[in-house]
């Protein structure tokens, strides 16, 4: 049974509504335990976006709570943005700074710290995700898997322990998926929970201990990645294919 000090985050009877009227969260329930590896995935609409989005209150609820390690993020945003880092779709709306350092010191420096600690977070993000030769570069000629890593290292300067990845692999070429997996699979390894929002599996099924399905804003099915995914293209998801890192292949 799930000790409630494992959870990391839970949501409970969670709705939100567009201005429109339409439940893009439609009463969604669920527990995350700490150090898990969870993906999230559902066609177009299915309302992934707008759950991850409430985990550090980009989105607020229209009725229903959601909290991070047992404490509201409604009532403590600037907490819930520390421990949940946010990796978005569009790699290129979460470049800031003019150079790859300056992007990566955005975080810290917002939070006021002083420039000797943001110094050193900087570095040591970018030197996690393997772009410390490229502290002067400019961001935005930067490979798309390189732009990822980027945004990846942006997250870490902020040292959450949740980090949400949302359609991590859209417009990446083969090498950039790899680069993506790579940075996930050692995050996880560190003790980071990880939580992955797309709707092609194969990149990272491998790696996850939890698969959740959504359509329509709710959650259709929950469980082991072996037992769920065979049901994919039931909820209208890219069947799994047996995607292979590039090691794997040379193997």
């Amino acid at each position: 049974m799930k000790k409630k000090d494992d959870v990391i985050i839970e949501v409970v009877n969670l709705l939100h509504r567009f201005p429109d009227g339409t439940a893009g969260v439609d009463r969604i329930s669920l527990s995350i335990r700490r150090g898990a590896f969870v993906i999230m995935a559902g066609p177009n609409g299915s309302g992934k976006t707008t759950l991850l989005r409430h985990f550090n209150g980009l989105a607020m609820p229209s009725a229903g709570t959601v909290k991070i390690n047992g404490i509201s993020v409604k009532e403590n945003l600037v907490r819930a943005r520390r421990v949940v880092g946010m990796v978005f779709q569009d790699a290129d709306s979460q470049i800031v700074g003019e150079t790859v350092s300056e992007d990566v010191a955005f975080g810290p420096e917002n939070l006021g710290m002083d420039p000797s600690e943001i110094d050193s977070r900087t570095r040591w993000a970018l030197e996690k995700v393997g772009l410390s030769h490229m502290t002067d570069a400019a961001p935005h000629f930067l490979s798309g898997g390189e732009k990822r890593r980027l945004a990846v290292a942006g997250v870490l300067s902020m040292k959450p322990e949740i980090i949400v990845f949302d359609e991590p692999f859209s417009n990446l070429d083969y090498p950039g998926i790899c680069q993506v997996v790579e940075q996930m699979r050692t995050l996880h390894a560190e003790g980071h929970t990880i939580v992955v929002a797309s709707h092609d599996l194969d990149p990272v099924i491998g790696l996850a201990d939890r698969l959740i399905f959504l359509n329509r804003g709710r959650v259709v099915r929950d469980g082991e990645p072996a037992i769920v995914a065979p049901d994919a293209a039931l909820f209208g998801i890219r069947p799994v294919t047996g995607f292979m890192s590039q090691e794997e292949r040379v193997l």
